[in-house]
C-alpha cells in the first residue's frame, strides 16, 4: 500500500544530532508516557505511522512500560472490526526508564507480511541502532539490519524513518546515520528482498564534513524502477538553513531530482519534505513545511506535485497563519488514492487559543482544501501519518496531550466518506 509515515520523528531526546529539524517542526513539550496503550484512540502513547488494506490496518509508535517507565515499541492492529495491541520486540530493554525502543514507519503488504521500522538504544553500549520488525501472520520478530552509524558506543547512531514494501521481495527503507569519521549526518537507504537487507548508495547533498546534514524522512515505491524518497539537507559551510531534497530510484541507482525550495537558501530559512506518495510515473505528491521569513519565523505548509517531468509547488492552506512568530502549519504525511483524490495531515497553531490543532487537507486533482477534523486536546493534537485505502476509507494516526494528566494519548481517526471520526 502507498500508505507511509514520513517526517521527523516525534520522540524527544532520541534523534541523531543531524535529525534535529524535528525540533523546529514540533517544538512543543511532550510529556513522558505513563503506560502502554491498549487500543484505538484514548490510550497512553504516541502513534507515528499507519498502513492499511480494505480489511486490515496496522499502526505503530512508542509506548511506555507501566512499571519501569521504559520507552517501548507500540503496535496496534485493526482486524476490520476493532483495534487491539499486539506484542512486539523491545531490543532496547524494558527494565529501566532509560531503556528505549520505538517504531516510526510501517508498511503492510498482506495479513501475513508487514514491515515496521524505527530505532532503539542498546542497553549495553548506548548506541542508537536501527530496528526492523516483521509480521508473519502470527507474531512480530526482529530481523538483522545494517547499522552504518556503528554499534559500539553512545556516539553511534542509525535511525530508520519510513518503509515502503512494493512486493514481498522489493522493500525500501529510508533514514539517516551519523558518520563517526566525519561527524556528518548522512542519508540512508536500505533495500530488502524479504530475507536480508543491504545498504544502497544514495548520496548526501548536505556534504560529508563535520556538522553537514542529509536525512531522508519519507519513501514510496510503486515499481522496481520507480521509487521516491524525500527529506532535507544542510551544508554548514554555506548556510545554517535547511533545503528540501528529493531522490528517485530508476531500478539501478538513486539520483537527486530538482525540487522547489520555497524558503530560499539563506540565513535561518528552512524547507523540509516529510512524506511522499505516488500513484504512477506521472503523478506524485510530497508534503512538509517551510519558513521563508527569518523575522517572523512563521512555519508554513508545503506541497509539491510531480507531473512526469518536474516537481512544482502547489498552494496549500495555512490555517495557523503566516506572519507571526507563533504562526505554524506543518504537514507530516500524504497518501493518494489517485491523482484526483489524496489526503495530507499535520498540525497548526489555533489563532484564538494558541493550541496546536490537527490539520487534514484533501486534494481533488487541482487544489488542496482543509477538512474538519477532531481535536480532543485543548493543548496539543498531532497527526503524524495518513493512509488512504479508498474514497470512503482513510486512516490517520497521531497523539494528543492531556494537560491534567500531563500525558500523551494515542489518536486514531477514520474517514468514512463523509466525516473524520475517532476510532
Amino acid at each position: 500500500m502507498l500508505c507511509l509515515r514520513g517526517g521527523p520523528s516525534h520522540q524527544a531526546g532520541r534523534l541523531l544530532a543531524g535529525l534535529a529539524f524535528a525540533a523546529i517542526l514540533w517544538a512543543q513539550p511532550m510529556a513522558a508516557k505513563a503506560a502502554t496503550p491498549s487500543f484505538g484512540t484514548g490510550q497512553l502513547g504516541v502513534l507515528s505511522s499507519v498502513s492499511a488494506t480494505a480489511s486490515d490496518a496496522w499502526a505503530v509508535g512508542e509506548g511506555t512500560d507501566p512499571v519501569t517507565g521504559a520507552h517501548t515499541t507500540l503496535v496496534l492492529h485493526w482486524n476490520g472490526a476493532s483495534w487491539s495491541q499486539v506484542a512486539s520486540p523491545n531490543p532496547g530493554g524494558t527494565k529501566a526508564r532509560s531503556d528505549s525502543s520505538a517504531l516510526d514507519g510501517v508498511s503492510a503488504l498482506s495479513t501475513t507480511d508487514v514491515w515496521a521500522v524505527g530505532s532503539y538504544t542498546s542497553p549495553t553500549t548506548g548506541a542508537h541502532e536501527s530496528l526492523i520488525l516483521h509480521w508473519n501472520g502470527s507474531s512480530w520478530r526482529q530481523v538483522a539490519s545494517p547499522n552504518p552509524g556503528g554499534t559500539t558506543s553512545s556516539g553511534s547512531g542509525t535511525n530508520l524513518q519510513a518503509v515502503s514494501a512494493e512486493t514481498a521481495k522489493d522493500i525500501w527503507i529510508v533514514g539517516g546515520y551519523l558518520n563517526r569519521a566525519s561527524a556528518a549526518d548522512q542519508t540512508l537507504t536500505l533495500h530488502g528482498d524479504g530475507r536480508s537487507w543491504s545498504v544502497v548508495a544514495s548520496g548526501s547533498p548536505g556534504g560529508i564534513k563535520k556538522d553537514d546534514l542529509s536525512d531522508l524522512d519519507g519513501v514510496d515505491a510503486i515499481s522496481k524502477s520507480d521509487v521516491w524518497a524525500v527529506g532535507e539537507y544542510s551544508t554548514q559551510a554555506k548556510s545554517s538553513g535547511r533545503d528540501a531534497v528529493v531522490l528517485h530510484w530508476n531500478g539501478a541507482r538513486w539520483s537527486r531530482v530538482a525540487s522547489p525550495n520555497a524558503s530560499g537558501q539563506s540565513g535561518q530559512r528552512v524547507t523540509n519534505l516529510a512524506s511522499v506518495t505516488a500513484t504512477s510515473a506521472r503523478f506524485a505528491l510530497a508534503v512538509g513545511a517551510f519558513s521563508s521569513d527569518p523575522a517572523s519565523s512563521a512555519l508554513e505548509s508545503l506541497s509539491l506535485r510531480w507531473r512526469g517531468s518536474a516537481w512544482e509547488q502547489v498552494a496549500s492552506p495555512n490555517p495557523g497563519g503566516v506572519t507571526g512568530v507563533a504562526d505554524f502549519t506543518s504537514l507530516a504525511s500524504v497518501s493518494a488514492v489517485s491523482a484526483e483524490n489524496a489526503w495530507a495531515v499535520g498540525d497548526d497553531t489555533d489563532a484564538s487559543s494558541g493550541a496546536l490543532d490537527s490539520v487534514v487537507l484533501h486534494w481533488n486533482g487541482s487544489k488542496w482544501a482543509r477538512v474538519s477534523s477532531p481535536n480532543p486536546s485543548t493543548t496539543a493534537t498531532y497527526l503524524f501519518s495518513v493512509c488512504a485505502v479508498s474514497a470512503a476509507d482513510v486512516w490517520a494516526v497521531g497523539s494528543y496531550y492531556d494537560a491534567t494528566t500531563k500525558s500523551d494519548y494515542t489518536l486514531v481517526l477514520h474517514w468514512n466518506g463523509i466525516s473524520w471520526l475517532p476510532a
